[in-house]
């Protein structure tokens, strides 16, 4: 872009468009215990980022299966955190 004051860049772009979201206040409480794979599951879990069959299914990446824990629904986040016996009994 020749004559303007900013150069063009994918990341000028990106900046523009993108959502902003305030962090959230529970990244301070997650990693206040330092880095492990614990806390980084946690993180994780905290932003749904957790890669479950559901979201492969949505990709393109596998076909409908249940939960392989109690195979009794269709593996997803809601599920294996909230509804799913067998983690329920885990976490207790």
């Amino acid at each position: 872009m020749t004559g303007s004051d900013t150069d063009f860049t994918f990341r000028n772009v990106w900046d523009t468009i993108r959502e902003r979201r305030p962090r959230e206040d529970r990244a301070a409480e997650i990693w206040a215990s330092g880095v492990n794979k614990y806390v980084m599951t946690m993180w994780k879990a905290s932003l749904r980022r957790i890669t479950t069959q559901d979201k492969l299914i949505g990709w393109g990446y596998l076909q409908p299966k249940q939960c392989w824990l109690c195979t009794t629904e269709p593996e997803s986040f809601d599920h294996i955190y909230f509804r799913c016996s067998y983690s329920r009994d885990v976490w207790r």
